[in-house]
C-alpha cells in the first residue's frame, strides 16, 4: 500500500490499479465529455445558422415569388415604351403615302370578297401581302385606358407576335379607319406573367379604344360586348357601312379558350348613340341577346389566383418566422444547460 501510495504521488501511476488510476480515469472522462459538449454546442450553432439562413432564404424566394409579376409587368410595361417610341421614330408620314392607298385598296377588296378566309386557320396568322408592309415590324400600338393597357400591335396573329403584344387577325381589315372596315386585334389573357387583355371584361359601353398606326391616332368607342363560341366567325366579320375595331380574346380566364370575349367598338365620330332619361349619353348595344352568357365573369378567378399568392406569402412567412423563435429559444435553453453544467 505504501508502494502505491508513493507512486501516486510521484505520478499518479499505480501498477496495482490504485487512487491515482481512478483519478486519472475520471480525468480523462470529464475532459472527454467537455470535449464532446464543446463539439455538440459548435454544431448546434453551425446547425443553427444554417436554419436562420435557410429561412431567409425561402422568405426572399417567397417574396420573389409574390412579386415577380408585378417586376416582369414592369420590366414589360419599359419595353413596350421603348418599342412605341422606336416606331415613331421610324419613317416620315409622306414615305407611307403610297402604302396608305395600297392599304386601302386592300381593306375594299377584303369586304367585297366577303372575308372567307377568315375559315382557314392559318390565313388568320399570316400579314396581308401588301408591298411595304414589313410583317415581323409592329404597324401601331392600341389603348385601352380605361384597363390601363397599352400593346403594340402587328399585323398576323401568329403565336410569336401574340407573345410580344397584340396582333390584327389575318382575313381582317388593317387598321387604318375607313368605311366597310373592322380591324380584329387578339391579345393572350394574361401570358407569362403579362397582364395583355387579362382585364378585358371590366370594359364597358363607352370606354374608348385608341389605335394608333403609322398615319394617325384613331378613336373608338365600346358599342358591344359579346361572349361567342370559337367559331362564330360571322361575328367578327365587317358590318356594311361601318367604321369599327374589335377586340378578342379567350373566356373565361384560365378556361384554355372555350369561349371567346368579344368588344365591338365603333369611330368615335361615327358611333351610335342614344340618350338616357337623365340625359346621360350611352352606346346602344348591337346584340342584346348576347349579354345573357357575358356574366360568366372572370373577376373571382383572378381574385382569387391574387389570394392564393397573399396566402401562399402568408404560410410561408408564419413557417419561417416560428422556425426562427424555436431555433432562437432552444438555443436559449441549451446556454443554460450548459452553464448549468458548468
Amino acid at each position: 500500500m505504501d508502494a502505491g501510495i508513493s507512486e501516486c504521488n510521484s505520478g499518479w501511476q499505480c501498477n496495482d490499479g490504485g487512487i491515482g488510476s481512478c483519478c486519472q480515469s475520471i480525468v480523462n472522462a470529464l475532459e472527454k465529455r467537455k470535449k464532446e459538449m464543446l463539439k455538440r454546442q459548435k454544431t448546434g450553432r453551425v446547425a443553427q445558422k444554417w436554419k436562420h439562413w435557410c429561412g431567409a432564404a425561402l422568405l426572399l424566394a417567397g417574396c420573389l415569388i409574390f412579386f415577380s409579376p408585378n417586376l416582369h409587368q414592369q420590366y414589360q410595361d419599359k419595353r413596350i415604351q421603348k418599342e412605341i417610341a422606336e416606331f415613331h421614330m421610324q419613317s416620315e408620314p409622306e414615305e407611307k403615302s403610297d402604302l396608305f392607298g395600297k392599304i386601302q385598296r386592300y381593306n375594299q377588296e377584303l369586304f367585297e370578297s366577303g372575308q372567307n378566309c377568315l375559315y382557314e386557320p392559318a390565313y388568320v396568322e399570316k400579314a396581308p401581302e401588301i408591298d411595304g408592309i414589313v410583317s415581323d415590324k409592329m404597324f401601331g400600338y392600341v389603348e385601352i385606358p380605361s384597363i390601363d393597357c397599352t400593346l403594340p400591335l402587328y399585323l398576323g396573329a401568329s403565336e410569336e407576335k401574340l407573345n410580344q403584344g397584340a396582333a390584327v387577325l389575318g382575313g381582317t381589315s388593317v387598321p387604318i379607319g375607313g368605311n366597310n372596315t373592322n380591324c380584329v386585334i387578339a391579345a393572350h389573357r394574361g401570358w407569362k406573367q403579362q397582364v395583355y387583355f387579362k382585364y378585358i371584361d371590366a370594359l364597358k359601353h363607352g370606354d374608348c379604344i385608341i389605335v394608333t398606326n403609322p398615319w394617325e391616332r384613331l378613336e373608338y368607342v365600346v358599342s358591344d360586348i359579346q361572349v361567342i363560341e370559337p367559331d362564330e366567325i360571322e361575328r367578327i366579320k365587317i358590318q356594311s357601312g361601318t367604321d369599327q375595331v374589335t377586340l378578342i380574346t379567350c373566356h373565361p380566364y384560365r378556361s384554355s379558350g372555350k369561349y371567346r370575349y368579344v368588344v365591338s367598338a365603333k369611330r368615335k365620330e361615327t358611333g351610335t348613340v342614344g340618350v338616357s332619361e337623365a340625359g346621360k349619353k350611352v352606346f346602344v348595344q348591337d346584340n342584346e341577346s348576347a349579354q345573357n352568357c357575358i356574366r360568366t365573369n372572370s373577376d373571382q378567378t383572378i381574385w382569387q389566383e391574387t389570394k392564393i399568392r397573399y396566402a401562399g406569402v402568408a404560410v410561408l412567412a408564419g413557417f419561417v418566422i416560428f422556425t426562427v423563435y424555436r431555433n432562437v429559444k432552444g438555443g436559449k435553453r441549451k446556454d443554460a444547460e450548459n452553464r448549468a453544467c458548468g
